[in-house]
């Protein structure tokens, strides 16, 4: 049949897909480099282009806008900050809203702190350490609620599995063990 696909090929595009996905969901160097390009002045331009086929797509390119808010040694702060508290380590994780909720109120208290000490060697002018805060918080906010309950874990464990049954390698289903207590252990 002409129109059969070789298994092995099947096999070795969901192998790569299941690969560069998982290392696409886990890898935040896109969203620490958009916060240093803003802490830098720069601002996101979308420019519409069209190439020699006629077909028209958008291009993206960063505009300094302003100065920088800080000097290096401020950025990297943040950065080195962010990284510390974002990684796929956290992503991986069951964490509970209330301990989301806790953790980023203490952070953002202690941020703000750090940078109010700090504000003279990273040349920053009091007026924007809320700002930076700011720029700060929410990241590590959103990042921590993509672990909550589980729920990277489970939505990367979910793409796995339907990858593997278009490629045809499902995994027969585990079967249960009886509990101690009566009916089936999952």
């Amino acid at each position: 049949m002409a129109n059969e696909i070789n298994p092995e090929i099947l096999e070795a595009i969901a192998t790569n897909y299941r690969k560069d996905l998982v290392q696409y969901q886990l890898d935040y160097s896109d969203k620490l480099e958009e916060i240093e390009f803003r802490l830098r002045g720069y601002r996101k331009v979308n420019n519409t282009k069209q190439n020699p086929d006629g077909e028209i797509y958008i291009e993206t390119s960063w505009k300094q806008v302003s100065k920088p808010i800080m000097n290096d040694d401020g950025i990297g702060f943040v950065l080195t900050t962010i990284d510390s508290q974002v990684n796929k380590n956290v992503f991986l994780t069951d964490i509970s809203r209330v301990y989301i909720e806790n953790f980023i109120k203490n952070f953002h208290l202690d941020i703000v702190e750090m940078l109010c000490m700090r504000y003279k060697e990273f040349n920053l002018d009091p007026d924007d350490i809320n700002h930076v805060a700011w720029t700060i918080s929410p990241a590590i906010y959103y990042a921590l609620k993509r672990a909550q309950g589980g729920g990277e874990r489970t939505s990367l464990t979910t793409v796995r599995r339907i990858v593997e049954q278009i490629a045809g390698n499902e995994e027969p289903e585990k079967k249960r063990l009886p509990s101690l207590f009566g009916g089936m252990r999952k």
